[in-house]
């Protein structure tokens, strides 16, 4: 969330203090009482998709990092494999071509070449294990497989959740924004003669205005949006 959304968040809570202070002056079938009910209702709203953007933003993060160990380790394996095949295929035929890792690796030719690995290495576990590779080595590479693979689906879930909490954030503020314009009219009109309250409203209900800062922070957090895995 950019500075100038939580502004505005912060200005539709003080026009519902302000609905909540001044409620006896609107009866439950007049307009502004409705529109100040669905101020209200869009706080509330607004409350719980700021928790969901920051849980998912966080959650892409952690999850980030736990992938970015498993592809480490699965490289780290990978090339373990890789290495001993070259020197097998000098006396052995069936290893000639095999077992090469594509340049600029990727997460899906990351995971394209694991699980070709895993067919390849197969039928010819025994002499890698001759090799001193583990005995478990390809239970080993199944299992990063499948752990790196859930990590990515996993991202995906929290990326989705941040995005989506952001984007139903910006568009309550834009409703929000329009109920403040509608009631921005009843009040002057109805207190008009009471600069008390209809400074309080002004306070209230000022709206903030987009500056450069404002930009270099929505710009700055659409950077820092964890990015969908590829």
């Amino acid at each position: 969330m950019n500075s100038l959304t939580a502004k505005r968040i912060d200005m539709l809570k003080e026009v519902k203090e302000f609905g909540i202070t001044h409620a006896a002056s609107f009866p439950a079938t007049s307009l502004g009482k409705q529109l100040f009910d669905s101020v209200a209702q869009i706080v509330t709203e607004l409350d719980s998709k700021g928790a969901s953007q920051v849980s998912g933003r966080n959650s892409a993060q952690n999850i980030a990092a736990v992938k970015a160990r498993i592809r480490e380790d699965l490289r780290e394996l990978l090339l373990a494999i890789n290495r001993t095949a070259r020197i097998m295929s000098v006396e052995t035929a069936e290893f000639e071509g095999k077992f090469r890792l594509p340049r600029n690796l990727n997460d899906q030719k990351l995971l394209n070449a694991a699980r070709a690995f895993v067919q390849d290495a197969t039928p010819l576990k025994d002499s890698f294990i001759r090799h001193e590779m583990p005995a478990d080595f390809l239970d080993q590479l199944s299992n990063l497989i499948n752990s790196f693979d859930q990590a990515a689906s996993q991202k995906t879930a929290a990326v989705s959740t941040h995005v989506a909490a952001r984007l139903t954030i910006d568009e309550n503020v834009g409703r929000g924004l329009q109920l403040v314009r509608q009631l921005d009219a009843i009040i002057r009109n109805k207190f008009n003669g009471d600069p008390v309250v209809l400074s309080a409203w002004i306070r209230a209900s000022h709206v903030a205005r987009r500056t450069r800062k404002d930009e270099e922070d929505e710009t700055s957090a659409d950077t820092n949006v964890p990015v969908l895995p590829k």
